[in-house]
C-alpha cells in the first residue's frame, strides 16, 4: 500500500485513511507494527489515522470497543 502510494503521493496520500480500512491489522505481528506501521510518516501526521492505530493497539491489547446496540423503531 505504501509503495502505491509513494509512487503518485500528491493524489493518493489523501486516500490513505479510507484505504486503510481495508488492512486487516490484527492479522499482523504486534512487532511488526509497533516498528513499520506506527513509525511510518505517513502514519505520524495525520491525526484520522493516528485515531485508527489507536483502536488497533487497543485491540492488540484486548480491549475492542464496545459494539453499538440497535434501537427498534416499533
Amino acid at each position: 500500500l505504501m509503495d502505491w502510494i509513494r509512487h503518485d503521493e500528491t493524489k493518493r496520500l489523501k486516500d490513505l485513511p479510507e484505504l486503510l480500512h481495508c488492512v486487516r491489522f490484527r492479522l499482523i505481528p504486534v512487532e511488526y507494527f509497533k516498528e513499520k506501521v506506527e513509525r511510518h510518516e505517513y502514519m505520524r501526521f495525520n491525526q484520522e489515522i493516528k485515531k485508527e492505530l489507536d483502536l488497533v493497539k487497543d485491540a492488540h491489547r484486548g480491549r475492542l470497543p464496545k459494539p453499538k446496540r440497535l434501537t427498534s423503531d416499533g
